[in-house]
């Protein structure tokens, strides 16, 4: 195991290649919890924190402390109550939870029962909902009781488009339940009845057994889910937790990021349950309020997505802002510019940016904290050339993919081996479209290769960067952005035709704006396509450009020429069609002085809290 662990250190040099191994022999540590054919879970690891270190803190939620034994206690209430209401290995039910110990305890109860979460994101519309639940049926949601209305809005739009397939059980929590409905459970008060131990004769589930499934768009498509196994929540800790933290017993980890991503999924709650460090949560992110949320609980890890900094940077600098007890900060998406000013403004000693896709077999992490740098590239990982217009790999005479130069952006693959397997999605099609093959050697049916969906550019001594998405996909406020389900709701909109959903640059922000471009029927409002937009699309999937025009550029094959439209984006002296801005969800017509002011102040919001 050292030996395929050290074979995987990036190349570079000796200095460079110092750090990354001192990272790699952090995570060894967990190894006797990653061999093969192993029963290590979430479950069982709170298991054995509760009874060695029963009194030690674990979790800090809204100015309480909760012991490793009250979480497994929890847990343990939350089993029996699915067990008693059929759950077991195998099963699925889906969380619509905000961040909080409840969300924490069910996930791990559904674990101690080899069952399956499905992890829903409470932000998102009825129409995201529906296909989410659509995608991994469910025998049951555990649901707070402020989302109630929204699930129900979701399950209609599933039972009008199937009659087959059973409404899932809905067990409410997070406060009083009224006017209940077929199929809704209030469960707080049992759940404070039942025993806070372990139900009894159950099996530990096996390491490599599916834990949860995250939802993603991918590059293309609905969302998809993604398969979290036993053993990768296990390895995200080891990863994170351990190799870029370098976590343990003396360490709080500050986080408000959404538990129902892999960065807080992992580096947050699996850091801290296997290292013995304390998570410090939050049920969303405040720039307000961060700083005082850091020294207030003591962090020393920030777990952070770009935007975060970003929002946090916006606040007016003060002469404490460095007074904190942070040491390093973890996470994805810190651009270059950004990072300096926020390393440099916080003080904080040591930034380290990491790369990995949700449902990919691909790690990269900058031990060095060079800014702007994932990290370097290690063995069986590399950028090919991408050709936009086909949408795939070029390829020479002989069908091998061509490595990228120095200063080139290319698509970024990994090999899947034994040690760097892909487990990819519950829908085995959507997996096999992730896969290429024949990368190296087109006549070997073993030369397997992971498409990460992300364009990546190339420097030297192996560093890379982050560039943008492929395909249908781009990111904005941390999410990806699936074009195809944005526009499949945008033309179910009164008075809209056809739409073209295109991520566009903002100076000034993180990622890429949604853009859409309609063709109306002369029954088009703006007013009532605004309270659309709010009401259908969750915040990250709003378009905040709008254009409009009489059709659309076309290949000969009918393809739309999307391309064309990014490219032109909200320049007026590119587009002569109409635009306007959405502000305070109304549509303002995109004026020459709002242009200009856009292309130079940005958006110029200063967010105090994100959604």
């Amino acid at each position: 195991m050292i030996d395929r662990l050290i074979s995987r250190i990036p190349s570079g040099p000796l200095r460079s290649r110092a750090h990354a191994a001192a990272g790699f022999m952090r995570m060894a540590r967990e190894f006797r919890r990653l061999q093969p054919g192993g029963h290590w879970s979430s479950a069982r690891v709170l298991d054995e924190r509760a009874r060695e270190t029963p009194n030690a803190e674990l979790l800090l939620f809204r100015g309480r402390a909760f012991s490793c034994s009250e979480m497994a206690a929890l847990a343990n209430r939350w089993a029996h109550l699915f067990h008693a209401r059929g759950v077991r290995a195998g099963t699925c039910v889906a969380l619509l939870l905000e961040n909080g110990p409840t969300f924490l305890a069910a996930l791990t109860a559904l674990n101690r029962l080899g069952a399956r979460a499905a992890l829903l994101n409470p932000s998102l519309a009825p129409a995201g909902l529906a296909g989410c639940l659509a995608a991994v049926p469910v025998v049951g949601v555990v649901v707070d009781t402020r989302l109630r209305d929204r699930l129900g809005q979701a399950l209609a739009r599933q039972s009008d488009t199937s009659d087959s397939t059973p409404a899932p059980l809905r067990w409410i929590t997070g406060g009083d339940a009224s006017e209940l409905e077929a199929g809704e459970e209030p469960v707080d008060a049992k759940l404070a009845e039942l025993p806070s131990v372990a139900p009894r004769n159950l099996a530990w589930p096996r390491t490599d057994a599916i834990m949860c499934y995250v939802y993603t768009s991918g590059t293309s498509g609905l969302p998809k889910a993604a398969i979290i196994t036993n053993a990768r929540w296990l390895t995200g800790a080891a990863f994170m937790g351990r190799s870029l933290a370098d976590a343990g017993p003396g360490d709080v980890i500050y986080c408000a990021l959404p538990l129902y991503h892999g960065t807080a999924l992992t580096g947050g709650w699996a850091t801290a349950v296997v290292t013995g460090a304390r998570l410090a949560l939050r049920e969303r992110f405040s720039a307000s309020e961060c700083l005082d949320d850091v020294r207030a609980t003591g962090a020393t890890i920030f777990l952070y997505i770009g935007e975060l900094c970003r929002y946090w940077l916006a606040q007016p600098p003060t002469d404490h802002d460095r007074d904190h007890a942070l040491r390093v900060a973890v996470g994805l998406g810190l651009r270059a510019e950004l990072w300096t000013e926020f390393q440099a403004r916080f003080g904080i000693p040591m930034i380290r940016e990491m790369y990995g896709a949700t449902e990919g077999n691909v790690a990269i992490a900058n031990y060095e904290g060079r800014p702007g740098m994932l990290g370097r590239l290690a063995s069986k990982q590399l950028i090919v050339q991408w050709d936009p217009e086909a949408g795939a790999p070029i390829r020479d005479a002989s069908g091998r993919c061509r490595p990228v130069a120095v200063g080139q952006v290319g698509l970024l693959i990994a090999a899947i081996t034994p040690t760097a397997a892909f487990e990819g999605y519950r829908d085995r099609k959507a997996s096999e479209r992730k896969i290429l093959r024949g990368v190296l050697d087109p006549s070997d049916p073993s030369d397997r290769w992971f498409d990460s969906g992300d364009l990546l550019r190339l420097h030297e001594q192996g560093w890379v960067s982050f560039v943008d998405r492929v395909g249908d996909t781009f990111r904005w406020k941390g999410e990806n952005v699936s074009t195809t389900e944005v526009e499949t709701t945008l033309e179910r909109a009164p008075g809209v035709r056809e739409a073209m959903v295109y991520g566009v640059e903002i100076p000034r922000a993180d990622g890429r704006a949604g853009m859409a471009c309609v063709i109306t029927e002369p029954e088009f409002n703006l007013d009532a396509f605004a309270a659309f937009v709010a009401r259908e699309l969750a915040p990250h999937q709003r378009p905040l450009l709008l254009r409009k025009t009489s059709s659309f550029a076309t290949t000969a094959t009918h393809r739309r020429l999307t391309r064309i439209y990014r490219d032109q984006g909200w320049d007026p002296g590119k587009v002569d069609d109409p635009m306007w801005l959405l502000v305070e969800n109304r549509w303002l017509e995109l004026t020459a002085e709002r242009s200009a002011r856009l292309r130079t102040h940005g958006l110029d919001t200063r967010p105090q809290e994100t959604e």
